[in-house]
């Protein structure tokens, strides 16, 4: 497999983040954290529950930019973690759609 790339996380990212980073805990089989919206299976014991959604939540901070960490510095569970970045970045407020559209008229092509 091909190593994966992902750009940290720096506010203006967010859709892009998400996807590859949803993948990446995918193919590393960290994602049952964010799957059972933190609540630990059945079939799991608690210590390879903890390490996993551990992982998991390191595995994201190391995908911030400095200027994001903050916003989870506190959390320690991936799905807090998961969560709290929604709730900053996935908001569909005016605001944030007056925000893209003001991007968007001011977006110039570079020449070459």
């Amino acid at each position: 497999m091909d190593k994966i790339i992902i750009e940290k996380l720096n506010g203006r990212n967010w859709g892009l983040w998400k996807a590859k980073m949803e993948d990446f805990l995918y193919l590393n089989d960290l994602h049952q954290p964010l799957e059972n919206n933190g609540e630990k299976p059945s079939n799991l014991s608690e210590a390879k529950w903890e390490t996993m959604d551990r992982k998991a939540a390191a595995s994201i901070r190391c995908f911030l930019d400095n200027s994001v960490f903050h916003i989870i510095a506190n959390e320690t569970s991936v799905y807090a973690i998961w969560k709290k970045l929604e709730g900053v970045y996935a908001k569909n407020s005016a605001t944030n759609k007056a925000l893209l559209m003001r991007r968007f008229v001011n977006l110039k092509l570079k020449e070459g």
